[in-house]
């Protein structure tokens, strides 16, 4: 195949030989496809899912702006925006192929937006391409601390370090290490390490801000720096709904 390459690539540009090798799904990166769609009616749907989790779930000022990009992140649009997750003062364009970190404190509503995230992907079916396979997109849901305590009991699934999507909740509320054959283990660094270096995306919540000091004594600058480029940062201000 490099020959081939070799070949093939004498009378092309460098970017036209990339976007061609990221297309046979070699380069690692999740290729994502837009797809048509009306704002105000997924908006509608945001809000009828929201209901259904939260049995009265409003879109306001501290909410729109995530909700709508979110949508955006899901559709494909390369109009989505995000925070800049080292200023956080200002907003960049958004990764497509990369994932979502939610940052906020306790029931500001992180969790209820990844789950209404989940049901739109699973309304919609976006496709995308990864690993020289075509799908659609959907995710599995886990908590933090379940991910530890599976590993704990030896049941740890391998697939969450290759699947192309996959969302974790509470990030940083979960046990530091686990025991593996008498050697402690960082499961959680180890998995958000193999998931950026695979070019998978992550859907994360934590209350901890990604550019936190929080996030670099849980798991070390290195991974902070992995998520600042593998994830599109937003947060969720306001107080606890469940307690309104």
């Amino acid at each position: 195949m490099t020959e081939t390459l070799q070949r093939s690539s004498r009378y092309r540009s460098v970017e036209e030989v990339v976007r061609e090798i990221n297309g046979m799904g070699i380069g690692g990166r999740i290729q994502r496809y837009p797809v048509q769609y009306d704002i105000n009616e997924m908006l509608q749907y945001v809000k009828a899912f929201g209901d259904y989790h939260t049995g009265n779930f409003k879109l306001t000022e501290n909410n729109k702006f995530l909700y709508v990009n979110l949508i955006k992140w899901l559709m494909g649009d390369s109009s989505c925006q995000c925070l800049s997750p080292s200023t956080r003062d200002r907003l960049i364009p958004a990764d497509l192929s990369a994932g979502i970190y939610i940052g906020g404190k306790t029931g500001t509503g992180k969790t209820v937006a990844t789950r209404i995230l989940c049901d739109l992907a699973r309304m919609v079916q976006p496709p995308y391409f990864f690993n020289g396979k075509s799908n659609t997109i959907c995710w599995r849901d886990l908590r933090a601390d379940e991910i530890v305590e599976s590993f704990s009991h030896g049941k740890y699934d391998s697939t969450l370090n290759t699947v192309a999507f996959l969302s974790i909740q509470d990030l940083g509320s979960e046990p530091n290490e686990a025991m593996d054959m008498g050697n402690r283990q960082n499961v959680i660094k180890q998995l958000l390490e193999k998931r950026a270096d695979n070019g998978a995306a992550t859907i994360i919540t934590s209350n901890y801000p990604l550019y936190s000091n929080a996030i670099v004594q849980l798991y070390g600058d290195r991974i902070q720096s992995r998520l600042m480029s593998s994830c599109n940062y937003f947060e969720l201000h306001g107080d606890d709904y469940r307690k309104r």
